[in-house]
C-alpha cells in the first residue's frame, strides 16, 4: 500500500496558510466598507467601555446591542443594497470587537452591575445581547430592501 497519494494531498494542503479561505473571502469584499464599519463599531464599543470602566457597578444593558449594530448599519448605508459577503464579514468583525470589550471588562471586574434577571453581574447578559444583536444584524443586512407599495389607481 502506497502513501504517496496521501502525502501529496497533505503537501498541497500545506501550501495554503491557515484560514486562507477566510482571507480569500475577505479579499473579494470592498475593504473601505469593512474599515469604516469596523471603525464605527470600535468607536461605539470604546464609548461603552469607557463608561463601564468608570462606573463598574452600573449596567449599560443595551450597549452591546448598540455597539454591535453600528458597524452593520454603516455598512448597509454604504452598500445601499443587500449583499451576503459584506454582511457576514461586517457582523463577524463587529462581534469580535464587542466580545473583545466584554472579555476585557469582565477580566478587570468592570461588569459588576445588576442585570434584568439577577444581581450576579452583567457578563452573561452582555454575551447574550451581543449574540442576539449579531443574529439580528446579519438578518437585517442580508434582507432585501423594503419596497414601497404601488400607488393605487
Amino acid at each position: 500500500m502506497s502513501n504517496s497519494s496521501d502525502t501529496s494531498q497533505l503537501d498541497d494542503r500545506g501550501k495554503d496558510p491557515p484560514l486562507g479561505w477566510v482571507w480569500a473571502y475577505m479579499a473579494r469584499t470592498n475593504p473601505q466598507i469593512l474599515a469604516i464599519s469596523a471603525a464605527a463599531t470600535l468607536a461605539a464599543t470604546t464609548l461603552w467601555a469607557v463608561l463601564a470602566w468608570r462606573t463598574p457597578t452600573s449596567t449599560f444593558h443595551f450597549a452591546p446591542i448598540v455597539a454591535l449594530a453600528v458597524g452593520p448599519w454603516v455598512a448597509r448605508a454604504r452598500l445601499g443594497r443587500h449583499s451576503f459577503r459584506p454582511a457576514v464579514i461586517t457582523v463577524a468583525i463587529s462581534t469580535l470587537i464587542v466580545l473583545g470589550a466584554v472579555a476585557l471588562l469582565a477580566s478587570q471586574q468592570r461588569m459588576l452591575g445588576p442585570t434584568f434577571w439577577s444581581e450576579d453581574g452583567a457578563l452573561g447578559e452582555a454575551i447574550l445581547f451581543a449574540a442576539g444583536a449579531a443574529v439580528a444584524a446579519l438578518a437585517w443586512l442580508i434582507a432585501p430592501p423594503l419596497q414601497s407599495p404601488a400607488p393605487a389607481e
